[in-house]
């Protein structure tokens, strides 16, 4: 009886997993599908999902009151040396990590001075709608 009952307990297991692989490769695919698009499960599909959750992700936060500051690091990890390891002694840089900040955003296509998707990077993910949204808030960047 004990086999029979681990034997199920694994098929349930493993069903749990195969859940959500399948609500992840659904998630994506809607994330590519989702605006008339094909499925598009190839790497390069796959990197502009990514791309487009992630500004998705962006526009929500920004929505909600997310500036360039909240992209800041506080507290310790800021402020105190590293305590041990091969960094040990070293602090960041300020002015190194500020203008990391600025690669970053440029590499998005994201306003550096503000940390927000433009107009031009939402458009080209097809997301209009959402840069229309943040206009309407008075939150889309001026180019």
């Amino acid at each position: 009886m004990r086999d029979e009952h681990e034997t199920l307990a694994g098929r349930r297991a493993t069903r749990v997993v195969d859940e959500r692989r399948e609500l992840m490769l659904e998630s994506v695919a809607r994330a590519v599908h989702g605006r008339g698009r094909p499925h598009d499960l190839s790497a390069e599909g796959l990197e502009e999902a990514g791309e487009r959750i992630n500004n998705l992700e962006r526009a929500y936060f920004v929505r909600e009151g997310f500036t360039r500051e909240e992209d800041h690091l506080r507290g310790r990890i800021a402020e105190e040396p590293v305590p041990e390891g091969p960094f040990k002694g070293e602090r960041i840089d300020p002015q190194k990590f500020e203008k990391m900040l600025d690669d970053y955003y440029r590499l998005r296509g994201w306003d550096i001075e503000t940390g927000i998707p433009t107009r031009k990077r939402l458009e080209k993910l097809d997301l209009k709608d959402v840069a229309d949204d943040l206009e309407r808030l008075g939150k889309l960047p001026i180019e």
